[in-house]
């Protein structure tokens, strides 16, 4: 998945009226995981300091 697509999928969904947080998610992970980022990634980047 591009950038591309995941902003057309995201506003397909919007302009639809499916708009919960866990509508747009799949298209998320599609895309992170096109980048290469993993939930272990995501981990590091964002854990409290001291753990």
């Amino acid at each position: 998945m591009t950038i591309q697509d995941y902003i057309e999928a995201i506003n397909k969904r919007f302009k639809a009226g499916i708009s919960t947080e866990h509508s747009y998610r799949g298209d998320l992970q599609s895309l992170l995981k096109m980048c290469g980022i993993t939930r272990e990634s995501l981990w590091l980047c964002v854990r409290p300091t001291g753990l």
